[in-house]
């Protein structure tokens, strides 16, 4: 039955989608379940506590590989465990709904106030043209919050640039204002003067 439909999938997916397999990805919790029940019901009623990555790891099995897609990927495709479904107790389903680790709750009445940074910041800017590049060294006092991944910097020709490819000089953290370009300018030069 070999041959292509659609330019989606060969025939041979098509009929292993018949079948009852599917792409790991295609799987949903409630196919899991429906396949589950069909073997035990009562286990499909307490695997519904069960998240989709834990019933994905514990109760599909690797069934074949097929075609797919206009450029002939090869995908593996999952079908329902039956001896998994057969081997575990409801003990152990409950023991892995129970074991799972908590997750940290976000407190409503503290929420956390991010840091105010004002930062001497120095990069590398390309000038001149594309036939003669020239690299100039800048520097510049910098605006952003904890957290930022872009910030503006006022000398520059892009204006904003990535927090991760500036070097960070000298910065002051604040909780509740940034500081000024002036107070930074001063506490950098009193820190280079005691050196």
């Amino acid at each position: 039955m070999s041959g292509y439909k659609n330019y989606s999938m060969s025939n041979n997916a098509i009929a292993a989608y018949e079948n009852g397999e599917r792409p790991l990805s295609k799987w949903t919790k409630s196919e899991i379940l429906d396949g589950i029940a069909e073997i035990d019901e009562e286990k499909a009623e307490i695997c519904n506590k069960l998240t989709l990555s834990e019933l994905k790891s514990r109760f599909l099995r690797y069934s074949s590989w097929h075609h797919t897609s206009e450029y002939y990927n090869c995908t593996d495709f999952y079908e329902i465990d039956s001896n998994a479904v057969d081997e575990i107790s409801a003990e152990k389903i409950i023991e892995i709904i129970t074991n799972r680790p908590k997750k940290e709750r976000k407190s409503k009445l503290e929420p956390k106030n991010p840091l105010y940074i004002t930062a001497i910041v120095r990069y590398i800017e390309w000038e001149g043209t594309r036939k003669h590049p020239k690299a100039v060294n800048k520097q510049d006092i910098v605006f952003y919050r904890e957290g930022d991944k872009m910030i503006k910097c006022p000398k520059s020709q892009n204006w904003q640039k990535r927090l991760s490819s500036l070097s960070i000089v000298f910065k002051v953290e604040q909780k509740t204002k940034y500081a000024t370009a002036e107070a930074i300018q001063k506490r950098y030069e009193n820190q280079n003067t005691k050196r």
